[in-house]
Order: structure tokens, then sequence, then C-alpha cells
């Protein structure tokens, strides 16, 4: 009927007929009045809208006839083209085209009853029913086909009016709302059989994040949900819907999944890519760069959000170097993710230099049994990176890590810093229990030149003079005697040797001067003690002091060490003349040492200049026997420098001229003897005997040599000189007269008779005439 009606195109005609079929088996009347609630719809529209189909024209009832509703010009597949023509035939007298609205509201309505059960729609995913109640698989695939062939202009309105609904099938039975925050991944088929990487990354990203992927078996694409859906080679978008996953889902990776999350951003992610703070976090929260420490794949980003610092070995490996940083954690050089760790995440590179670096500052973090294997490792390589400006290793000098060692190696140390520690050749110069010698590892050629740069002591210089005389003269450990006394000899050989002016400084010359470092013997010690310089003497000086001052065991030649020591200048006064006495009272028993004495002599000669010295010297040798001649000792009052040809011994001893006479006239030796002198003599005797005394034969000779000698001086006559007289006494030279019956020779070879007949005292018959002559005696 429908179709005979229309043939004579007197469509107007058929107003109030019931001949309009509907969906759902309904006939209803032509009716103009009732035309905006008749939908003509394409065969898409009709079955998306199929579970809400009131008023839709039935498209399905007859083929030819529903063509004749449409216009051959008008393509009604786009059902949303406000700028179409509508058919000439109708004109769009008894029905309309469906609008935006009105199929979006449908669509939703049909969801609020019948999915949702009229609650608040949900943002979360939802199962899909299995028991063929809507939506089902069939018609979300009707309603996704159906967008496919909608203008796209209509298109963006009608997604976006879509918003919220759970129009996406993912995996394990669920649907997706359209959410542009967490849009579902979906993969170009194209790209997964060129693209391993992106089908591997696809099945992580549903089976271990657990993220919305698209259901197999659907087209849906962001062509037709635009920014619902999300193509998985888009790796920047990848990253903002991985930040929705839980952190701990991401970084509890199995790791050959985070292999695949590894090759996947590798190769999907431009290194030009400019992410925002949740892309980037969400970059550091994946599992995909590998330590340093183990080659495993581990996140950037603390799970509980400590911070971390990071950095990127550069050109060497764990191989090379098996330790860890404490203050930075590495990750691995050459791994896949390298070139965006630094130049989209910005972790720095740390090479060798910065490594050695951060482990040597921190070395105390470390056991002390690996320390030895890390600096030997450190030292192969010193020299180069020394030389980076970015770290200074100077810090090493005064670090505690050099194991070490006594001199002959039985004794081990405590670790000690390079500026403490001492070369192996300066060992003659320290005791045993000095354990400052590297020993292990340390004695190698390349860690003791290292050692050496970083401040270890290789020369003898004047820190070093200072630290052995300090050291060395505080020692007095029991049984290390022998070992500090041949140090020291050996430090006095060096000094002899080598100290010159730059040795000299204030500090030095305080310290060598102040200080019991100066092994010295006293004549009656047994051993060698230690004594400041100024407590001993050196070994030229032992006829000077050497029985009141210690001696110097090593004989020191160089002119400004003595002169350091305060050896250049005699010693004291007090000290020599002390020795002096030890000479005089030792020559009662042995024979005394003609140059022992002439040594004082002349110390005393170079000091009576001084008047304070000679006082001191004449004080200390007043009365005493000092002057040695011939082997024994005399007074200096019985001492002249020159005697006539009698000799006057013992009251008179005449000196050789040594040189030194400005010192014996100075203490009281005569320049010649003087006639009182010998008169003086004489007076002494009589006095032994008394005013009728007569001397001994020993005495008379003796009295007759000193009477020679008053005869040979400048005599000049006194009434108080005592004369030899013939019966061997002593009178006054008025008392006595010569026998003038003398002749030639003797008075005793020209007279003979009693002289106390003669009533006369006659002088001693060994007076001579000339004797008697020069005494002017009567």
């Amino acid at each position: 009927m429908l179709k005979y009606c229309t043939d004579d195109r007197k469509v107007l005609d058929l107003e109030g007929l019931p001949l309009l079929p509907l969906a759902g088996g309904l006939w209803v009347d032509f009716s103009r009045e009732h035309a905006s609630h008749r939908f003509l719809v394409s065969e898409f529209i009709f079955k998306v809208l199929r579970y809400s189909n009131e008023g839709l024209i039935d498209i399905g009832i007859n083929r030819d006839l529903v063509s004749r509703f449409r216009d051959s010009k008008t393509d009604y597949n786009n059902i949303y083209d406000p700028d179409g023509v509508e058919p000439e035939l109708f004109k769009g007298v008894f029905w309309t085209y469906i609008t935006v609205p009105v199929s979006s509201s449908r669509i939703k309505g049909v969801y609020q009853s019948s999915y949702y059960e009229d609650k608040p729609i949900p943002t979360h995913t939802m199962p899909q029913p299995q028991d063929g109640t809507f939506p089902t698989n069939e018609w979300i695939a009707d309603f996704w086909l159906m967008t496919q062939n909608i203008r796209k202009e209509a298109k963006v309105e009608f997604i976006q009016s879509m918003r919220g609904l759970h129009l996406l099938p993912i995996n394990r039975h669920q649907l997706a709302p359209l959410d542009a925050k967490m849009p579902v991944v979906y993969m170009d088929q194209a790209n997964n059989e060129r693209e391993p990487t992106l089908g591997s990354f696809f099945t992580v990203l549903d089976e271990q994040f657990e993220y919305r992927v698209l259901r197999n078996g659907f087209n849906i694409t962001s062509k037709n949900a635009f920014n619902y859906m999300l193509e998985i080679s888009d790796a920047v978008r990848i990253l903002k819907v991985t930040a929705t996953v839980p952190i701990e889902r991401r970084q509890g990776l199995e790791q050959e999944h985070c292999q695949v999350v590894c090759d996947y951003m590798a190769r999907w992610l431009s290194l030009d890519s400019v992410l925002d703070q949740l892309e980037l976090s969400a970059l550091r929260s994946l599992p995909i760069y590998r330590m340093y420490s183990d080659s495993t794949f581990a996140p950037l980003l603390h799970p509980k959000g400590e911070k971390v610092n990071w950095g990127v070995a550069f050109k060497f490996s764990r191989a090379e170097n098996p330790w860890l940083p404490v203050t930075i954690k590495l990750l691995e050089d050459n791994q896949q993710m390298g070139k965006h760790l630094i130049q989209i995440l910005g972790v720095p590179t740390v090479d060798e230099s910065k490594y050695w670096f951060k482990i040597l500052f921190n070395l105390k973090s470390y056991a002390t049994d690996m320390w030895d294997t890390m600096l030997e490792q450190f030292c192969q390589k010193y020299h180069s990176y020394v030389h980076s400006k970015e770290h200074n290793f100077n810090f090493l000098s005064n670090l505690e890590f050099v194991r070490t060692a006594g001199p002959d190696s039985t004794k081990t140390g405590p670790r000690r810093s390079p500026m403490s520690t001492v070369n192996l050749s300066l060992s003659p110069y320290y005791l045993d229990h000095e354990c400052v010698f590297p020993a292990g590892v340390y004695t190698s050629a390349a860690l003791s030149s290292v050692l050496t740069e970083l401040g270890m002591r290789a020369t003898i210089d004047a820190s070093f003079i200072i630290d052995r005389v300090q050291v060395l003269s505080a020692d007095t450990k029991q049984g290390e005697t022998g070992k500090r006394d041949t140090a020291l000899m050996a430090l006095y050989s060096q000094l002899n040797q080598f100290f010159t002016k730059p040795f000299l400084s204030p500090q030095m010359q305080k310290i060598l001067g102040a200080l019991p470092w100066i092994l010295a013997k006293s004549t009656n010690a047994e051993d060698y003690r230690l004594y400041s310089p100024n407590e001993c003497r050196p070994q030229g000086d032992t006829v000077l002091v050497g029985s009141q001052m210690p001696l110097a065991k090593f004989n020191f030649s160089n002119d400004l060490m003595l002169d350091c020591l305060g050896w250049n200048t005699p010693p004291p006064l007090e000290n020599v003349l002390a020795h002096f006495h030890t000479l005089i009272d030792r020559a009662k028993t042995f024979t005394p040492s003609e140059a022992e004495f002439k040594a004082i002599y002349w110390y005393l000669m170079n000091r009576i200049s001084d008047s304070m010295s000679l006082s001191s010297v004449k004080k200390s040798l007043s009365g005493k026997a000092w002057i040695l001649i011939n082997g024994t000792l005399h007074t200096a009052n019985r001492v002249a420098l020159n005697i006539t040809s009698y000799d006057l011994s013992p009251h008179f001893v005449q000196i050789a001229s040594q040189g030194l006479d400005p010192l014996f006239l100075a203490m009281g030796v005569r320049k010649e003897v003087q006639q009182q002198d010998l008169e003086e003599i004489i007076k002494l005797i009589s006095e032994q005997y008394g005013p009728a005394g007569k001397l001994s034969d020993e005495d008379v000779q003796l009295v007759l040599k000193l009477l020679r000698g008053v005869a040979s001086v400048q005599y000049t006559w006194s009434s108080s000189t005592l004369i030899l007289t013939s019966d061997n006494q002593l009178r006054r030279i008025g008392e006595v007269v010569c026998d003038d019956r003398r002749g030639h020779g003797s008075i005793k070879d020209t007279w003979s008779g009693d002289d106390e007949a003669s009533g006369y005292t006659f002088v001693h018959s060994g007076i001579t005439r000339t004797m008697a002559e020069d005494l002017k005696i009567p």
C-alpha cells in the first residue's frame, strides 16, 4: 500500500494514513503535527539506538521503500549535517533528522536506566554484563562503527557529549569511561608487526600495570574517540597515564618486565621530548635504569619519596671499580636509557675522577679491610685524576688510610695520613716503635710515588731535623737506647755533612740549643746519655773540661753546626777551672800531661783580658801549685820568667817562654828573680834554725846557691842581708867580714886557723872573693 501511494509522488496525500512504519513494529499516521518526533536515521544510528528507538522510522522494513524516503543526493549516513539538503520528495514534512543532543540523550538514558541502574555515573571501570544485557559487545562495536561515519565537526560534539559513559571495552571484561585523564590505550596492529616492543609493552600495561587497554577484537582509535583513546607509541602521553598506576605496582615489576618497559621507553620516548613535572616524575618512577651495583633495573624515584642523589657512570664499570659511593647512587654506563637520563632527567654523569673523589672522601664509611685494594686501584690512575679542575684530592694528605709499620717492619702501627708517614729510606733516623713507614701495598713504587706527592716525608729538611730532635730527645723507652743512639748518630752525620744556612731558623736554633739531644758521656760514666748542647762539650774540649762536663760522642766538624750548638765559643770558665783543679790534684799521684796543662794555660790566657775572669782565676788558683815545669807543679810566687844562670830550685824555677808570658805575669809569676826574693828565702831558713842554729849541710848548700843568686842580680846593699858564716850560721852582713889573708881563689883556700881566736866572724868558705865583692862584704 505504501509503495503504491508513493508511486505518484503525491506525498501530501498520505497525511492521516497509518502507513508510517516505526521501529518495534508500529504503524502510525503520516502526520505533520508529529514530524518533530519522527526520525529517519542511517542504519548505523538505527542499530545504536535500538534500545531507545521511539519515533525511529523502521528502515529495515523494505529497502526499496526506505530508499524513496531518502534523497540520492544526500549522505544520510552523516546524520548530523546541519547544511544537508532535505529530500525533495518529502521535504521533511512528516519526519526530521536526529540531532546530537537527542541521540546522546537517548544513549545516556539507556545507560542510566539499564547499566547504572539510575545511580550516579561512576568514574572507575565497571564490569561488562556477560548475560547479554546492555551494553553488549555487539552494541559497543555498533556504537563506534557509527562514530566512524559521522562528519568530524559533528563527531567532536557527539563524543564530547558522551564523556563519562562506559563505552570503552578493556580487558578482564571491564568497561572504561570516556576519561581524557585516563585514556584507554590501543595498539595499531601495523605498528605491532613492525615494532615488537609495542606489543610487549602493551602486555605489561595490561597485565602488570593493570591499566586500561583496549580489548582485543575492537577497532576503536583516537580518530573516532579522540583524546579518550591513546595510541601506545605516544610515549609522552603513556608517561602521563603511567602516573595513575599505583607506584607500588610500577616499581614491583619483575626484571623481565622492567626490560620490556625499558625497551619501549628507549625506543619511543624522543630525546627532544619536553615533559612536565608529572611526566618527569612518572619517568623517574619506572624501574628501567640499570644500577651500577648489580646491573638490575631500578627506579630513580624512591617509593617513600626519599631524596636520592643519582649519577651515571661515565666510561667505567663496576668490573674495574666495584665499590659503591655512599653519597650518590650510581647507574651503569652504556645503558639503554643513558641519554634519556642525562638529557631529559638531568642526571649528572660521574667520571672516574668524581667517582674516586666521592669514594675516598667518605673512605671511613667502608670496612678498613677494603681500603688497601681501593687505594691501590686509585693510585694506578692517580695522575690522571689530580688534574681534574672539578675535584681537589688534597684532602688525602691528611686522610689516615696508609697502613704503617716500624723501621724493620716487625711492628705494625695504626693507619696514618700521607703527611705523617715517612719514606723507608729515612728509617735509620727512627726508633723501632715509631710505626710511620708505609707497609703492605703502600710500599709499591706506584703508591710510594703518590704518597710522596701527598706529603709523605722523603727528604731531610729543616722540619725533619726539628721533628727528629724533638722525638729522639724525648725518648725514654726501655730497651731502645741502642736504637736511639744509632738514630742520633745517623742524624749527627747528616747534619755534619749537609747543615747549611737554609736549615737554620730561629725555631731550629732554639730547639737545637735547648733540647737534650746530644749523646755525651762524663769521664766516670759508663754509658752515654742525652744532654743539651750547653750541658756538654765537643770531644776537642776534653783537655779543658773532661772531668767536669760530658763530652759528645760524635765529633762535629761542620763550622756552622758548631756555631749553632755554641761550641765555637770556649767552655765556661768555672768548668775549666774545676777541671784544672782535678788535673792539679791528680798530679800528686800521676805524672801530669804537659799538653793538658798547656791547653788550659792557653784557655786562661784568652780570658785574662776580662778583669772579672782574671779575678776568678786568681781566686781559684791562689796558693795552688799549678805551673808545670819539668814534670813538677809550682806556685806562681816561686816561678820566674828569667833566672840567672844559677839553679835556685826548689825555691825558684824558671819557665821557658811559650808565648804565655802575659798569663804567668798576670797570675804573679816574676819576670825575673829580685834580690828581696832570694833574701826572703834565706830569712825563712834562718827562722827555722834560730839565732844560734847551725845549718845542715843541705841548707848550707841552698843558702850558698841563694847568695850566688843575690850576687848575680842587680844588688843593693842592705844591712838586713843575711850571710852564711864559716861556722854554718847566718849573720847580718854587717857582722861578718872577709879574711884579708886570702889569696887567689876562695876564702877557704887562703885561710887556716881558729876564727874565734881572731875576734871576727868570717864568711863561709863557699863564698868566693867575687861573690863577696858583689855582695859588698867588708
